[in-house]
Protein backbone atom coordinates (compact mmCIF):
# COMPACT_ATOMS: atom_id res chain seq x y z
CA UNK A 1 0.00 0.00 0.00
CA UNK A 2 2.49 2.58 0.90
CA UNK A 3 4.67 1.55 -2.06
CA UNK A 4 1.43 2.47 -4.31
CA UNK A 5 1.18 5.46 -2.94
CA UNK A 6 5.00 6.76 -2.98
CA UNK A 7 4.71 5.36 -6.90
CA UNK A 8 1.22 7.35 -7.56
CA UNK A 9 2.86 10.89 -5.48
CA UNK A 10 6.14 10.21 -8.02
CA UNK A 11 3.87 10.00 -11.12
CA UNK A 12 2.08 13.41 -10.28
CA UNK A 13 5.05 15.40 -9.62
CA UNK A 14 6.44 13.87 -13.23
CA UNK A 15 3.22 14.59 -14.33
CA UNK A 16 3.41 18.24 -13.29
CA UNK A 17 6.64 18.88 -14.31
CA UNK A 18 6.23 17.51 -17.48
CA UNK A 19 3.22 19.91 -17.90
CA UNK A 20 6.11 22.97 -16.75
CA UNK A 21 8.48 22.05 -19.28
CA UNK A 22 6.14 21.74 -22.23
CA UNK A 23 4.81 25.29 -21.26
CA UNK A 24 8.26 26.80 -21.12
CA UNK A 25 9.26 24.99 -23.88
CA UNK A 26 6.16 26.22 -25.84
CA UNK A 27 7.05 30.00 -25.02
CA UNK A 28 11.27 29.36 -26.92
CA UNK A 29 9.60 27.60 -29.72
CA UNK A 30 11.06 23.25 -30.73
CA UNK A 31 13.19 25.48 -33.42
CA UNK A 32 15.07 27.94 -31.19
CA UNK A 33 15.86 25.50 -28.57
CA UNK A 34 17.05 22.99 -30.97
CA UNK A 35 19.11 25.30 -32.51
CA UNK A 36 20.81 26.55 -29.26
CA UNK A 37 21.54 23.08 -28.75
CA UNK A 38 23.10 22.03 -32.33
CA UNK A 39 25.06 25.64 -31.52
CA UNK A 40 26.54 24.41 -28.36
CA UNK A 41 30.21 23.92 -29.16
CA UNK A 42 31.89 20.57 -28.80
CA UNK A 43 34.51 22.23 -26.51
CA UNK A 44 31.75 22.61 -24.11
CA UNK A 45 30.70 18.95 -24.62
CA UNK A 46 33.65 17.96 -23.09
CA UNK A 47 34.20 19.87 -20.39
CA UNK A 48 30.93 18.50 -19.64
CA UNK A 49 31.84 15.02 -19.71
CA UNK A 50 35.27 15.13 -18.20
CA UNK A 51 33.33 16.80 -15.20
CA UNK A 52 30.91 14.03 -15.71
CA UNK A 53 34.05 11.28 -15.90
CA UNK A 54 35.25 13.16 -12.37
CA UNK A 55 32.05 12.50 -10.97
CA UNK A 56 32.40 8.91 -11.62
CA UNK A 57 35.41 8.69 -10.31
CA UNK A 58 33.91 10.43 -6.73
CA UNK A 59 31.37 8.15 -6.78
CA UNK A 60 33.52 4.78 -6.99
CA UNK A 61 34.60 6.47 -3.50
CA UNK A 62 31.32 5.01 -2.54
CA UNK A 63 32.56 1.69 -3.20
CA UNK A 64 35.62 2.31 -1.79
CA UNK A 65 34.78 3.58 1.53
CA UNK A 66 31.75 0.47 1.51
CA UNK A 67 34.19 -2.01 0.91
CA UNK A 68 36.54 -0.84 3.93
CA UNK A 69 33.62 -0.60 5.90
CA UNK A 70 32.70 -4.82 5.43
CA UNK A 71 36.62 -5.25 5.29
CA UNK A 72 36.95 -6.87 1.80
CA UNK A 73 39.49 -5.83 -0.59
CA UNK A 74 38.96 -5.44 -4.76
CA UNK A 75 40.67 -4.94 -7.24
CA UNK A 76 40.87 -1.46 -8.09
CA UNK A 77 39.57 -2.35 -11.22
CA UNK A 78 37.10 -3.72 -10.07
CA UNK A 79 35.78 -1.28 -7.99
CA UNK A 80 35.90 1.28 -10.47
CA UNK A 81 34.14 -0.82 -13.41
CA UNK A 82 31.35 -2.05 -10.82
CA UNK A 83 31.00 1.41 -9.73
CA UNK A 84 30.71 3.01 -12.95
CA UNK A 85 27.90 0.52 -14.38
CA UNK A 86 25.93 0.27 -11.38
CA UNK A 87 25.84 4.18 -10.93
CA UNK A 88 25.00 4.75 -14.55
CA UNK A 89 21.96 2.58 -14.53
CA UNK A 90 20.45 3.32 -11.20
CA UNK A 91 21.07 7.11 -11.63
CA UNK A 92 19.20 6.50 -14.92
CA UNK A 93 16.36 3.70 -13.87
CA UNK A 94 15.89 4.85 -10.22
CA UNK A 95 15.42 2.03 -7.32
CA UNK A 96 19.10 2.52 -6.34
CA UNK A 97 19.05 -0.22 -3.74
CA UNK A 98 17.60 -2.92 -6.23
CA UNK A 99 19.79 -2.09 -9.53
CA UNK A 100 22.69 -0.81 -7.31
CA UNK A 101 22.83 -4.05 -5.56
CA UNK A 102 22.05 -6.29 -8.64
CA UNK A 103 25.20 -4.45 -10.57
CA UNK A 104 27.44 -5.08 -7.26
CA UNK A 105 26.15 -8.89 -6.49
CA UNK A 106 27.15 -10.11 -10.26
CA UNK A 107 31.08 -8.47 -9.67
CA UNK A 108 31.74 -8.46 -6.29
CA UNK A 109 30.21 -12.21 -5.28
CA UNK A 110 33.37 -13.02 -7.65
CA UNK A 111 35.01 -11.34 -5.53
CA UNK A 112 34.37 -13.73 -2.14
CA UNK A 113 31.69 -11.32 -0.60
CA UNK A 114 28.27 -12.59 0.54
CA UNK A 115 24.81 -11.69 -0.17
CA UNK A 116 25.19 -10.25 3.57
CA UNK A 117 28.30 -7.99 3.10
CA UNK A 118 26.12 -6.87 -0.48
CA UNK A 119 23.06 -5.65 1.76
CA UNK A 120 25.79 -3.29 3.94
CA UNK A 121 27.51 -2.30 1.35
CA UNK A 122 24.52 -0.67 -0.49
CA UNK A 123 22.77 -0.10 3.08
CA UNK A 124 26.30 1.74 3.63
CA UNK A 125 26.46 3.24 0.28
CA UNK A 126 22.92 4.66 0.26
CA UNK A 127 23.59 6.35 4.00
CA UNK A 128 26.86 8.15 2.15
CA UNK A 129 24.47 9.55 -0.51
CA UNK A 130 22.42 10.70 2.51
CA UNK A 131 25.47 12.73 3.98
CA UNK A 132 26.37 13.78 0.86
CA UNK A 133 23.02 15.24 -0.25
CA UNK A 134 22.09 16.58 3.02
CA UNK A 135 25.50 18.44 3.86
CA UNK A 136 25.13 19.98 0.63
CA UNK A 137 21.58 21.28 1.03
CA UNK A 138 22.65 22.57 4.60
CA UNK A 139 25.35 24.26 2.55
CA UNK A 140 24.04 25.89 0.03
CA UNK A 141 21.10 27.31 2.20
CA UNK A 142 23.67 29.07 4.20
CA UNK A 143 25.22 30.25 1.02
CA UNK A 144 22.28 31.82 -0.02
CA UNK A 145 22.52 35.42 1.32
CA UNK A 146 26.09 35.68 -0.15
CA UNK A 147 23.94 35.51 -3.58
CA UNK A 148 23.53 38.59 -5.48
CA UNK A 149 21.26 36.73 -8.67
CA UNK A 150 19.09 35.15 -6.41
CA UNK A 151 18.52 38.47 -4.16
CA UNK A 152 14.83 39.05 -5.33
CA UNK A 153 14.08 35.35 -4.54
CA UNK A 154 15.68 34.94 -1.59
CA UNK A 155 12.51 34.57 -0.22
CA UNK A 156 11.85 30.42 -1.38
CA UNK A 157 15.32 30.24 0.47
CA UNK A 158 15.20 31.95 4.23
CA UNK A 159 12.02 29.54 4.71
CA UNK A 160 14.32 26.74 4.03
CA UNK A 161 16.59 27.24 7.04
CA UNK A 162 14.48 25.72 9.02
CA UNK A 163 15.49 22.74 6.97
CA UNK A 164 18.81 23.33 7.83
CA UNK A 165 17.98 23.18 11.46
CA UNK A 166 16.14 19.86 10.91
CA UNK A 167 19.73 18.71 8.90
CA UNK A 168 21.83 19.61 11.77
CA UNK A 169 19.63 17.75 14.25
CA UNK A 170 20.01 14.75 12.62
CA UNK A 171 23.41 15.02 12.11
CA UNK A 172 23.88 15.52 15.84
CA UNK A 173 21.69 12.63 16.73
CA UNK A 174 23.87 10.58 14.45
CA UNK A 175 26.78 11.53 15.42
CA UNK A 176 25.63 10.70 19.09
CA UNK A 177 24.65 7.19 17.80
CA UNK A 178 28.22 6.62 16.05
CA UNK A 179 30.72 8.33 18.50
CA UNK A 180 30.25 5.24 20.61
CA UNK A 181 31.89 2.46 18.27
CA UNK A 182 30.43 -1.12 17.87
CA UNK A 183 26.66 0.02 18.03
CA UNK A 184 23.81 -2.17 15.84
CA UNK A 185 21.92 -0.89 13.47
CA UNK A 186 18.81 -2.90 12.07
CA UNK A 187 18.40 -2.79 8.02
CA UNK A 188 16.61 -4.90 5.62
CA UNK A 189 16.54 -7.59 8.53
CA UNK A 190 20.13 -7.85 9.50
CA UNK A 191 22.12 -6.20 12.35
CA UNK A 192 24.91 -3.90 11.12
CA UNK A 193 27.63 -2.38 12.62
CA UNK A 194 27.54 1.43 12.57
CA UNK A 195 30.21 3.49 10.62
CA UNK A 196 32.95 4.91 13.05
CA UNK A 197 33.23 9.00 13.30
CA UNK A 198 36.10 8.75 11.35
CA UNK A 199 34.41 6.47 8.45
CA UNK A 200 31.33 8.96 9.07
CA UNK A 201 33.37 12.15 7.78
CA UNK A 202 34.75 10.21 5.27
CA UNK A 203 31.46 9.38 3.79
CA UNK A 204 30.27 13.14 4.42
CA UNK A 205 33.57 14.01 1.95
CA UNK A 206 32.49 11.97 -0.86
CA UNK A 207 28.77 12.49 -1.05
CA UNK A 208 29.91 15.98 -0.90
CA UNK A 209 32.40 15.92 -3.65
CA UNK A 210 29.66 14.08 -5.55
CA UNK A 211 27.63 16.90 -5.83
CA UNK A 212 30.20 19.62 -6.68
CA UNK A 213 31.54 17.32 -9.54
CA UNK A 214 27.72 16.78 -11.05
CA UNK A 215 26.90 20.56 -10.45
CA UNK A 216 30.28 21.47 -12.10
CA UNK A 217 28.79 19.44 -15.47
CA UNK A 218 25.83 21.06 -15.25
CA UNK A 219 27.24 24.42 -14.81
CA UNK A 220 29.63 24.54 -17.57
CA UNK A 221 26.50 24.61 -20.09
CA UNK A 222 25.03 27.42 -17.61
CA UNK A 223 27.88 29.54 -18.50
CA UNK A 224 28.33 28.92 -21.95
CA UNK A 225 24.73 29.75 -22.66
CA UNK A 226 24.39 32.29 -19.67
CA UNK A 227 27.14 33.35 -18.22
CA UNK A 228 25.72 33.12 -15.16
CA UNK A 229 27.99 32.85 -12.02
CA UNK A 230 28.63 29.38 -9.87
CA UNK A 231 26.74 30.33 -6.72
CA UNK A 232 23.10 30.85 -7.77
CA UNK A 233 23.57 27.49 -10.26
CA UNK A 234 24.80 25.45 -7.30
CA UNK A 235 22.23 26.61 -5.26
CA UNK A 236 19.54 25.79 -7.31
CA UNK A 237 20.80 22.91 -8.81
CA UNK A 238 21.25 21.30 -5.13
CA UNK A 239 17.57 21.88 -4.43
CA UNK A 240 16.22 20.78 -7.80
CA UNK A 241 18.05 17.48 -7.12
CA UNK A 242 17.01 16.84 -3.68
CA UNK A 243 13.29 17.67 -4.71
CA UNK A 244 13.94 15.02 -7.89
CA UNK A 245 15.75 12.02 -6.00
CA UNK A 246 13.26 12.28 -3.34
CA UNK A 247 10.46 12.44 -6.10
CA UNK A 248 10.89 8.74 -6.73
CA UNK A 249 11.05 9.52 -10.08
CA UNK A 250 14.03 7.24 -12.43
CA UNK A 251 16.92 9.92 -12.58
CA UNK A 252 14.67 12.69 -11.25
CA UNK A 253 13.43 13.16 -15.50
CA UNK A 254 11.21 16.04 -15.75
CA UNK A 255 11.11 17.25 -11.62
CA UNK A 256 14.67 18.12 -11.57
CA UNK A 257 14.37 20.35 -14.77
CA UNK A 258 10.69 21.74 -14.06
CA UNK A 259 11.95 22.90 -10.67
CA UNK A 260 15.51 24.34 -11.79
CA UNK A 261 13.35 26.25 -14.04
CA UNK A 262 11.06 27.60 -11.33
CA UNK A 263 13.49 28.28 -8.97
CA UNK A 264 16.02 29.56 -10.80
CA UNK A 265 15.56 33.81 -11.57
CA UNK A 266 15.59 34.26 -15.44
CA UNK A 267 14.28 36.24 -18.53
CA UNK A 268 12.54 35.28 -21.02
CA UNK A 269 15.26 35.35 -23.04
CA UNK A 270 17.59 33.43 -21.13
CA UNK A 271 14.77 30.71 -20.87
CA UNK A 272 16.02 28.86 -23.78
CA UNK A 273 19.84 28.82 -22.49
CA UNK A 274 18.26 27.46 -19.98
CA UNK A 275 16.37 24.67 -21.01
CA UNK A 276 19.04 23.85 -24.03
CA UNK A 277 21.32 23.52 -20.75
CA UNK A 278 18.96 21.17 -18.76
CA UNK A 279 18.42 19.19 -22.01
CA UNK A 280 22.62 18.89 -22.82
CA UNK A 281 22.74 17.56 -19.10
CA UNK A 282 20.43 14.98 -19.27
CA UNK A 283 21.51 13.15 -22.38
CA UNK A 284 25.44 13.47 -21.27
CA UNK A 285 25.32 12.93 -17.47
CA UNK A 286 22.68 10.29 -17.62
CA UNK A 287 21.91 8.85 -21.20
CA UNK A 288 25.66 8.25 -22.36
CA UNK A 289 26.88 6.23 -19.41
CA UNK A 290 23.78 4.14 -18.93
CA UNK A 291 23.99 3.45 -22.42
CA UNK A 292 27.59 2.69 -22.08
CA UNK A 293 27.10 0.64 -19.27
CA UNK A 294 24.13 -1.35 -21.45
CA UNK A 295 26.22 -2.15 -23.61
CA UNK A 296 28.88 -3.69 -21.43
CA UNK A 297 26.78 -5.61 -19.36
CA UNK A 298 24.97 -7.03 -22.86
CA UNK A 299 28.61 -7.92 -24.05
CA UNK A 300 29.51 -9.65 -20.83
CA UNK A 301 26.12 -11.72 -21.61
CA UNK A 302 27.33 -12.34 -25.13
CA UNK A 303 30.79 -13.30 -24.11
CA UNK A 304 29.27 -15.75 -21.61
CA UNK A 305 26.85 -17.18 -23.95
CA UNK A 306 29.81 -18.36 -26.67
CA UNK A 307 31.81 -19.35 -24.10
CA UNK A 308 29.25 -21.80 -22.44
CA UNK A 309 28.32 -22.93 -25.93
CA UNK A 310 31.97 -23.41 -26.76
CA UNK A 311 32.39 -25.48 -23.61
CA UNK A 312 29.19 -27.46 -24.24
CA UNK A 313 30.56 -28.35 -28.06
CA UNK A 314 33.87 -29.38 -26.72
CA UNK A 315 32.19 -31.91 -24.18
CA UNK A 316 29.99 -33.71 -26.88
CA UNK A 317 31.14 -36.21 -28.84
Amino acid sequence: MIDRIVQLVGLFFFGVAVWLITKEVEKVGLGHLGSLILSTPLWIVGLVLLFTLFDYLALSGYDFLALQYVGKKVPLKTVFKTAGVGFAISNTTGHAYVVGGSVRYLFYTKEGLTKLDIVKLIAFESLTFLFGMLFAFFIVVLMAPFSHTLDAHYGYLKELDWVCLIIAVLFACYWILVIKPGRKIKVAGELITSPSPKMTIRQILVGFADNVCVTLAFYVLMWYHLKSPFLPVFIVFIIAQAVGVSSQVPGGIGVFEGLFLYLFPHTLEQKGGILASLAIFRVLYYFVPFVLAAFYLMGIEVKKFFTERRTEQKKSP
